[in-house]
């Protein structure tokens, strides 16, 4: 995120104020602390002005016309958007081969459980709230961590652990399993 996003960004999010200056100093920090993204960076920028695209760790390729290229002003957009692409797309493919495999592997669940919504890579959804709730939480997280048909999508080894956080409310307010149980 650029300097001038994050001042907005800080604000609408979190309701911290921050100028500009500091927002530039909290970036430098970030990629002080990161150097290896200043190599990332290049080899995007470098595969996007020879090739034209990227592809992600799922086959899922983001191609782009020299054309949009060509026009140094919207250049940054589009570099912008195949820097984020490798981790945004597996991240949104992953969570929706998990709720494929809730929908279509697990009719037990047909009841109990709606999918509302995805958004990015979350998943809104609505639970019956009976002496069944939590574990039904429980098994959808398993589900949306260990997912077998984002596992055979996945064209390297990642030695990672895919980790489900669960939020209980409405959306944006919602709390931990934990703080819920109060």
């Amino acid at each position: 995120m650029q300097a001038f996003s994050f001042v907005e960004y800080a604000k609408s999010t979190y309701g911290i104020d921050i100028t500009l200056d500091e927002a530039m100093m909290i970036r430098q920090a970030f990629f002080d602390m990161y150097p290896e993204l200043e190599v990332y960076y290049a080899k995007v920028n470098n595969d996007m002005m020879n090739y034209s695209k990227q592809t992600s760790i799922m086959g899922r390729e983001y191609h782009l016309s020299a054309q949009k290229l060509i026009n140094p002003y919207k250049r940054a957009d589009y570099l912008r958007a195949a820097i984020n692409f490798p981790v945004q797309s597996p991240a949104s493919d992953y969570v929706l081969s998990g709720i494929v495999e809730l929908i279509l592997d697990h009719p037990e669940l047909k009841e109990r459980v709606r999918v509302g919504a995805t958004v990015h890579d979350s998943v809104i959804t609505l639970v019956k709230k009976d002496d069944r709730f939590y574990d039904t939480i429980e098994i959808i997280r398993n589900i949306m961590e260990k997912s077998i048909i984002a596992k055979q999508l996945i064209q390297v080894d990642i030695d990672i652990p895919i980790v489900v956080d669960s939020e209980i409310g409405p959306w944006g307010l919602g709390v931990s399993e934990e703080d819920y149980k109060i």
